[in-house]
């Protein structure tokens, strides 16, 4: 009998070094923080609702402030808004404004006399509350409340005369 041939060695091959991955698998530069972007965000968003504030508080303060210089426009600026919020007809904006061109004249009078009457009492205020502040105080704020007075009560059209 023959000599059993001898098991072949298991010899352990040594592993073949890995080939380099492919560049798809290469990790990417770590992942950033999706806070500064989201803080962006918000803080163009705020800016953009103070901007949006501050258009509509001047478009606000410019139309009142046309209102009161030109009250002769007052008829037909009233006319046509009711017009587009009451669905009125050419026929009945042009009625509603000759009623308030008719009845403008005596709501201008009795205006001018709630003026005449009221004069007098804003006067004795200003004078009081000048009283309390020093000198430099009082001077500023005569000069503001006389720009006020002008501007509002007067429809802007009333120089004051000084005291």
């Amino acid at each position: 009998m023959t000599a059993p041939e001898p098991a072949p060695e298991s010899r352990a091959t040594p592993a073949a070094p890995a080939a380099p991955a492919a560049p798809s698998a290469l990790p990417g530069p770590p992942r950033r923080s999706a806070w500064p972007t989201v803080l962006l965000c918000l803080a163009i968003f705020v800016a953009g609702g103070v901007v949006g504030w501050g258009v509509t508080v001047i478009h606000v303060y410019r139309e009142t402030l046309a209102a009161l210089q030109h009250p002769e426009q007052l008829p037909d600026r009233v006319a046509r808004r009711l017009q587009k919020r009451l669905d009125l007809t050419d026929e009945q904006a042009l009625a509603v404004e000759a009623i308030l061109r008719r009845r403008q004249g005596t709501l201008m009078e009795a205006r001018a006399e709630l003026m005449q009457r009221t004069g007098p009492q804003l006067d004795a205020m200003e004078d009081e509350i000048a009283a309390v502040m020093q000198p430099g105080q009082a001077l500023r704020f005569r000069e503001q409340f006389r720009r006020l007075r002008g501007l509002w009560l007067a429809g802007g059209r009333l120089s004051l005369p000084d005291r």
